[in-house]
């Protein structure tokens, strides 16, 4: 009985000794999952965010400046919970360290389309019609021109049952 104490007082020990020398990584990965759970989470208030934004400039037809830069700054925080998790990065992400900065200015989207002045004059389909039929006509002389083409090569060719 003392022995099968001893093997497993020493099989405990060994495990410790293993847990105590990945203590780092355990909790690095603990962290992780947490982290991964916060990225879930701003991931789905990114996608409510953006529609939101779609909403308002539907009915403004404007851009919100203030949920722009809100969604930025949540991305740029995403981004670098992503860098955490991957063990590119050794800095815990917010709030174990300071609310990331942005990486680079969001660029300006020009959605704005312009009407058209005047609406099309209803003489512009007469003159469409018109340009097709000139189009047919001047095909139909074309056409015309290569059948008098043939006319003349027919006429230059001998024909050779006269001749015998």
């Amino acid at each position: 009985m003392n022995k099968v104490k001893e093997i497993l007082s020493a099989m405990v020990k060994a495990l410790l000794r293993a847990v105590l020398v990945r203590k780092k990584i355990a909790v690095r990965f603990l962290f992780a999952f947490l982290f991964t759970a916060i990225w879930g989470i701003a991931n789905i208030f990114i996608l409510f965010l953006i529609f939101f934004q779609y909403i308002w400039l539907f009915i403004t037809t404007r851009q919100s400046g203030a949920i722009k830069g809100l969604s930025h700054k949540i991305i740029v925080y995403t981004y670098k919970i992503l860098r955490y998790i991957s063990l590119n990065e050794t800095a815990a992400p917010y709030p174990f360290s300071k609310f990331p900065k942005e990486i680079e200015d969001p660029e300006e989207v020009d959605l704005s389309v312009e009407l058209p002045e005047e609406p099309p004059a209803a003489d512009s389909g007469k003159a469409d019609t018109q340009k097709s039929e000139d189009k047919a006509a001047a095909s139909a002389q074309t056409s015309e021109k290569s059948d008098s083409d043939n006319d003349v090569q027919e006429a230059i060719i001998p024909d050779h049952k006269n001749e015998s």
